[in-house]
């Protein structure tokens, strides 16, 4: 620069030289914060990778929520996608059972574990005591006020005349059993409810009135008003959503029991011995069907035997009536009887 002003034009070469400084300065500048981006970018990318590498998607067992408890592998996101339980402490399908989430009872000493020769099925499900529990359980206030009308003024009278015990009898047998008959011919059908026990004492009604027949006023008006009242709350279970295989079978069982417990008069020779024989044909009948129910709940498990009776439980009235509720969610609609 001091040579340039010595020889020749300073100012000009002043100029030329301070653009050649600052085009040099920002040419190093920009230069500099490239490479700083671009290390920042290949840190980034390795540490992306490692983590990825190092820490692989996990899969474990997801049970769906559905009540045919299909098991998949997925990812907890996949899972909590199709909110369904991801199972972390378990890592295949084969040694885990969906059914444990939903079915299992601890505090009862009934735990639910899976059957690894079967995937997904539980290798010993027996809790019988579902066959009790749902007579103290009720889908809402609806049914609850269905079933202590019933009771009031039809279970009041029975209980007045045959005493507690008989009726207590009479009750679990019919809602017990209603409930196998429910669990033979609709498995996948949550239900819950009295329901069974109270068409068990609605019977009893029944077989009271023919024991005292002689007895009665208005014999033929009080059997009208019962069988209609019987056949419309039958009807009323074939809607969806209403378990009428239980309201049958605790009809069912509640005639027969209620011939085997229910106390009797007699109006002569002839009426006694028919209802002895009646009895005597009552008692072994009940006890045949509670094991027939239970061989047919626990062993043979077949409900494609009798392809009609789907529609004792339910009838598609109108197109809009959907009686398929074997694939509800965890949320599903709890069966109930009107």
């Amino acid at each position: 620069f001091l040579f340039a002003c010595l020889f020749g034009d300073c100012f000009g070469l002043s100029v030329l030289f301070l653009g050649f400084f600052w085009v040099g300065f920002v040419f190093c500048f920009v230069f500099v914060l490239l490479s700083l981006r671009l290390n920042f970018l290949v840190c980034c990318c390795h540490e992306a990778n490692t983590v990825l590498f190092s820490h692989p998607p996990l899969f474990r067992p997801c049970c769906a929520a559905t009540v045919s408890n299909k098991c998949e592998l997925l990812t907890r996101t996949a899972c909590d996608f199709v909110e369904g339980i991801w199972r972390e402490d378990k890592q295949f399908c084969a040694e885990t059972s969906c059914l444990t989430d939903v079915c299992e009872l601890d505090k009862a000493g009934l735990s639910i574990s899976a059957d690894a020769s079967q995937p997904n099925l539980p290798d010993n499900p027996n809790q019988w005591v579902r066959f009790i529990i749902p007579l103290a359980i009720h889908a809402g206030l609806v049914q609850l006020v269905f079933i202590l009308i019933v009771q009031w003024n039809v279970g009041i009278p029975i209980e007045t005349q045959a005493g507690f015990f008989r009726v207590f009898l009479i009750y679990f047998i019919s809602g017990i059993g209603g409930y196998v008959i429910s669990g033979i011919f609709a498995p996948l059908q949550v239900t819950t409810g009295a329901d069974p026990a109270v068409y068990g004492l609605l019977a009893v009604m029944l077989v009271e009135l023919f024991q005292s027949w002689q007895i009665v006023n208005n014999k033929y008006r009080v059997l009208i008003k019962l069988l209609v009242a019987v056949v419309f709350l039958l009807m009323v279970g074939t809607l969806p959503f209403v378990d009428n295989w239980s309201h049958i079978g605790g009809f069912a069982f509640g005639i027969v029991s209620g011939i085997v417990f229910l106390p009797y008069i007699n109006f002569g020779s002839w009426d006694l011995a028919r209802k002895r024989i009646l009895l005597g044909i009552a008692m072994p009948l009940l006890f045949i069907m509670f094991i027939l129910a239970f061989i047919a709940f626990y062993r043979i498990q077949n409900t494609e035997f009798c392809i009609w009776c789907k529609y004792l439980n339910c009838i598609p009235y109108t197109s809009e009536i959907d009686c398929d509720t074997s694939e509800f969610g965890v949320d599903f609609s709890v069966s109930v009887g009107l």
